[in-house]
């Protein structure tokens, strides 16, 4: 059986042009791939920077109710009550940026209650201190219950932040050897 020139060329360019299709297609899964892990980088990222929020905003109750106590200085409670709400807002954008991770869903469950200790906490002792002076305000300070519901919020916050960014090695790691589905 003869081929002729032209079958052979003919032959040869459809094999380079199935070659291109194939390396055309590899390409595109690997650029979908990429997309969708930078993708789960970038939400990963993002719940790590709510939940650094949220143990700012903690942190920062902390710190200006202990300066009025100390003080007596009003000022330091102004921000106090308008902290609540935006704390609820950085939970509710928490959960719902972990909406598809149990553990994270868990995690908030036993946050939000320790949350509302806290605030239960700061709200007697500015009352306290409002009303009966700093020995009354030390004294419920000395229960030990705000140190252990503040302590009880950055346990968690710290347990959740160390989760994502286990997660975020993991998205790497899977970037890395070409596993694209390592959750986020």
């Amino acid at each position: 059986m003869n081929i002729t020139l032209g079958k052979k060329i003919g032959a040869g360019f459809a094999l380079v042009l199935l070659l291109f299709a194939i390396f055309a297609a590899l390409t595109f899964k690997q650029i979908a791939e990429l997309v969708e892990t930078e993708g789960r980088v970038s939400h990963t990222r993002e719940v790590i920077s709510e939940i650094e929020s949220i143990a700012a905003a903690v942190g920062e109750i902390g710190y200006s109710v202990r300066g009025y106590i100390l003080t007596g200085n009003e000022e330091l409670t102004e921000g106090f009550e308008s902290r609540r709400p935006k704390l609820k807002q950085n939970l509710a954008r928490l959960r719902t940026m972990t909406a598809d991770n149990a553990v994270q869903q868990g995690q908030i469950a036993r946050l939000t209650p320790q949350v509302e200790a806290f605030f239960t906490f700061y709200e007697q002792q500015i009352g306290a201190r409002t009303n009966d002076g700093l020995d009354a305000s030390v004294a419920l300070a000395k229960t030990g219950v705000g140190q252990k519901a503040f302590e009880a919020v950055r346990t968690i916050v710290t347990e959740m932040k160390d989760l994502e960014v286990r997660l975020l090695g993991l998205v790497d790691a899977a970037d890395e050897v070409g596993i694209v589905d390592a959750g986020g």
